[in-house]
């Protein structure tokens, strides 16, 4: 039958029953209308109104999607029969009136709730969706390390050995030997990143691994670089990304990332294990880290290597610092690339 209706750019009114009906394109069944209420699909009134009716679609979704302890309302996503008010939920009940499976978020969700502590249960879907990670099939997650030629770990453990990271094998540690405070950005832990990340991991050379991620098995989200990484206690490495994807990942980024200073598992190392402090470039610092007489360093500024931008800031930028006995600074340069400040890292 045809119907009687109006045509905008996003939105279309049809009259159902003499009660016109504003449908506009966001709705999950945008095409489907449209090609009836324009003569390119057939439909009766009532099928019609049925389709143009969100609550009933999203009815119709929600008696699909009841997963283990996750079930969905119409306006709320339950855990063990209790309402749920986190962004994750906000968009599950986004993707369920788009008429999308949400299994895999339920799952994850049963998860994630699964995980002690609270800063990871509260911040990994944001930073999933920050950095683009997608979500498998059985509610884990994807993400991104960088590891030598051979498997190994850039940096060796205590004992002297390196950790290897062969594919297909789950690699763990102790979970209680991962450091669960965000802000100390680089610590002990099995790391993991964004893609975008990457070239800010350390390492030159080297193979680009996939691994995937319980959510109940990550520790902590560091604060630093946007929150584009974080450190779990165990995780299967799924795969390696192809050697010419992968060249973007080694794109001469050195000393872009605090793991310099980190063991095989993120461990940081005793600072006086590092006598670059001793030598020719001494420097004396106040209680916060910061360099006491910035006029010192600029005089043997030549002598040491400024690394990549790490951050854009108001009236200048970031970038590291190093010397040849591995010491590191953290500097902050005006426009003019005059060296304003320095902090030991």
């Amino acid at each position: 039958m045809s119907f009687i209706f109006t045509y905008s750019r996003n939105a279309v009114t049809v009259f159902l029953g003499g009660i016109p009906k504003v449908v506009n394109n966001t709705h999950p069944k945008w095409d489907d209308i449209l090609a009836i209420v324009t003569g390119k699909a057939e439909a009766t009134e009532a099928e019609l109104a049925t389709l143009v009716d969100t609550r009933q679609q999203v009815q119709k979704e929600v008696d699909k999607a009841n997963f283990g302890r996750v079930t969905v309302g119409t306006d709320c996503i339950l855990l063990d029969g209790k309402p749920v008010h986190n962004h994750l939920a906000v968009r599950m009940l986004e993707m369920v009136k788009a008429g999308i499976n949400v299994g895999p978020w339920a799952r994850f969700m049963e998860k994630l709730v699964a995980n002690p502590s609270r800063t990871a249960v509260n911040e990994l879907y944001l930073w999933l969706e920050q950095s683009g990670m997608p979500i498998t099939e059985n509610g884990n997650f994807l993400a991104y390390k960088k590891v030598a030629k051979d498997y190994t770990s850039y940096h060796k453990n205590a004992d002297g050995s390196l950790f290897k990271n062969p594919v297909g094998v789950i690699v763990s540690m102790p979970r209680n030997e991962v450091d669960d405070n965000r802000n100390n950005t680089c610590s002990q832990g099995l790391h993991f990143c964004s893609y975008s990340y990457l070239p800010s991991y350390y390492g030159s050379e080297g193979r680009v691994l996939i691994v995937e991620i319980d959510p109940a098995d990550v520790v902590s989200i560091p604060s630093d670089y946007n929150n584009a990484k974080g450190r779990a206690w165990r995780y299967l490495i799924r795969g390696e990304v192809e050697r010419e994807s992968a060249q973007f990942a080694f794109s001469g980024v050195l000393v872009a990332d605090n793991s310099v200073y980190e063991d095989e598992w993120g461990g940081e190392v005793e600072e006086e294990e590092f006598d670059g402090w001793d030598s020719d470039f001494d420097l004396e610092f106040n209680e916060d880290g910061y360099v006491a007489d910035i006029e010192e360093l600029k005089e043997v500024e030549t002598d040491w290597t400024r690394g990549v931008v790490t951050s854009n800031i108001k009236g200048g930028f970031c970038a590291y610092l190093t010397n040849d006995d591995g010491c590191r600074l953290l500097a902050v340069y005006d426009t003019t690339m005059e060296l304003v400040s320095a902090r030991r890292v």
